[in-house]
Order: structure tokens, then C-alpha cells, then sequence
């Protein structure tokens, strides 16, 4: 069996509730999505701003990979709102 690495605690509760309450379904997945993105988001930032060398054509293109990340992120966030809005 190939082994995966450690378990995300957050990911695991995420699946449990889900599992448990069907009515939050979409707000779970959503914030489970958002809070990918977040930890993406970090992760670029924390990479563009090392004191590494970087070619200008690698900082160009990372740049344009986290300009689509936030964007990503946005679009989540709007519809994890959305979601929320409906719910409540």
C-alpha cells in the first residue's frame, strides 16, 4: 500500500462533518476550499519573498501564478458567502 504522509487533522474534521450534517455540506467543502487557497496564497508569498536568487522569468511567472491563486480564492470566498447567506 502506498503511503500518503501524515493526516490533516483539519481535513479529517472537515470529513467527519460532512458526514454527520448534510444540511452544511457546500459551506464545509467551501471552507475547506478557501482554506486551501489561504496556505497557497502564504506559500507564494513566503517564496517571493526569500532572498534566493530567482531568475526574472521565474519571479515573472510565479507572479502571475499567485495573481490566479487570489483570484481563485476570491471566487471561493464569494461562494462560500453566498452559501453561508442561504443557509442562515
Amino acid at each position: 500500500m502506498k503511503e500518503r504522509g501524515p493526516v490533516d487533522i483539519t481535513s479529517l474534521n472537515s470529513f467527519k462533518f460532512l458526514k454527520g450534517n448534510s444540511l452544511n455540506k457546500n459551506a464545509a467543502i467551501l471552507d475547506g476550499c478557501e482554506n486551501g487557497e489561504d496556505a497557497a496564497v502564504k506559500a507564494y508569498e513566503s517564496g517571493l519573498r526569500s532572498p534566493a536568487h530567482m531568475e526574472a522569468e521565474t519571479r515573472r511567472q510565479l507572479l502571475e501564478q499567485q495573481s490566479e491563486i487570489k483570484d481563485a480564492h476570491m471566487f471561493i470566498k464569494k461562494f462560500r458567502d453566498l452559501n453561508l447567506d442561504l443557509t442562515t
